[in-house]
């Protein structure tokens, strides 16, 4: 080896290094020889071979099953691996827990998609097609299911009773749609109860395919406290849901009818029309008219028709309710006393917490009590306004 004598195990350059910088040089010890590895016998005979396609393999040979004092002891679960870290006594996860349990969901890196409801099957199905827009609405149609009974508390036992003497156990129609009070409706003028042609609606309860309970609890209860004639007057009445089930439930108990109804709309006023004749109520022998009535005494439509007028041609209502939006408020500012002197029930749509309050606030005093009600959801956008109508249902000194 250059710059090394070998036989005084003693560098030279490294000696020369030291002479220059003060460090004594130190000798290099030799390494030891490295003596051959033995190849194994086994080995040293086995030929070199690859395998080919065509070798067949050994087959393997069967694992012989550990004994169970050496079976491995079951992975933690994560509740004692939780409960070894809210021991007091113990600052770290004990060792005897060994790692924590894997699950499918990580192990697979694949989102696992839980068992399908029934209602969901269909979708789900249609959604693993590709290469397809799937419409929810086809892929799992939507069954009607009425609503479930109120909870206790939330109308008075005696309301309950009013509505459940308006049962009428009529029969089932093809095509026609036949509620609580015995009101039959043609699908043909109600498409959104196509669902239920053929069948026989329960009790109103928590809400309806055509008004909230609150509403048909009111109804009821004119009906049970009319004496000799049902007086009825519906501003706004749509197609008269509410109005001819009352008219056809009181016709049963032997009242006499004195039915006034107003509509605006040209289309729902025929829908009313036929509705009414529908039912074997003739339209012309009442007050059923295409107009909207106002209730502002110091701003009269222009033709001067005002509801207060209306309200003075007989000493007893048993029964008005007010739909028109806008109408309510000057309603209750300037006739609350025209109103308590003569009507039994009353019930209106609310359009905002401005027109809850002030039925709120003047009712009462005229010893008005509230039945039911359904508040009003407000736009947060816009607060005065709501975004679904409420209910109030009121029974006046008369009831």
């Amino acid at each position: 080896m250059a710059g090394m004598d070998t036989a005084a195990g003693v560098d030279w350059a490294a000696r020369l290094q030291a002479s220059l910088t003060g460090i004594p040089a130190q000798p290099v010890a030799e390494p030891p020889p490295v003596e051959p590895i033995a190849e194994p016998e086994a080995l040293a005979a086995a030929p070199i071979h690859v395998a080919l396609a065509e070798d067949s393999p050994e087959p393997t040979p069967p694992v012989a099953a550990a004994p169970a004092h050496a079976l491995p002891a079951p992975s933690p679960t994560i509740g004692d691996v939780l409960a070894a870290l809210s021991s007091p006594t113990s600052d770290a996860v004990p060792a005897d827990l060994g790692p924590l349990p894997t699950f499918p969901l990580f192990d697979a890196m694949q989102p696992v998609r839980p068992a399908p409801a029934s209602g969901q099957a269909n979708l789900l199905a249609a959604l693993d097609q590709p290469n397809e827009r799937v419409n929810p609405r086809q892929a799992a149609p939507r069954t009607p299911v009425m609503p479930a009974e109120p909870p206790p508390g939330m109308f008075e036992d005696a309301d309950i009773s009013a509505l459940d003497a308006m049962r009428a156990d009529a029969p089932a129609e093809d095509g026609i749609v036949v509620d609580w009070f015995g009101l039959r409706t043609p699908v043909a003028l109600a498409p959104e109860l196509k669902a239920y042609a053929g069948t026989l609606l329960p009790r109103p309860a928590l809400s309806d395919p055509r008004a909230p309970a609150a509403e048909w609890i009111g109804l009821a209860v004119s009906v049970a406290t009319a004496r000799e004639t049902w007086r009825a007057l519906d501003l706004g009445a749509g197609r008269g849901d509410l109005l001819l089930a009352g008219a056809v439930a009181a016709r049963r108990l032997g009242l006499a009818l004195s039915l006034h109804a107003t509509e605006a709309r040209a289309e729902t006023f025929s829908a009313l029309w036929t509705h009414a004749e529908a039912n074997g109520i003739d339209p012309a022998a009442h007050r059923i008219q295409q107009a909207e009535l106002g209730t502002d005494l110091g701003n009269p439509p222009p033709r001067g028709a005002l509801v207060q007028d209306w309200l003075k041609e007989f000493e007893t209502w048993d029964w008005v309710r007010i739909a028109r939006p806008g109408a309510l408020t000057p309603l209750l500012r300037s006739s609350v006393a025209l109103l308590s002197a003569r009507v039994r029930v009353l019930t209106f749509t609310t359009h905002g917490r401005v027109e809850e309050a002030t039925a709120i606030r003047a009712l009462p005093r005229a010893g008005w009590r509230l039945v039911a009600e359904l508040p009003s959801v407000v736009d947060r956008a816009s607060p005065r306004t709501a975004k679904t109508p409420g209910v109030h249902v009121w029974r006046g000194p008369l009831t």
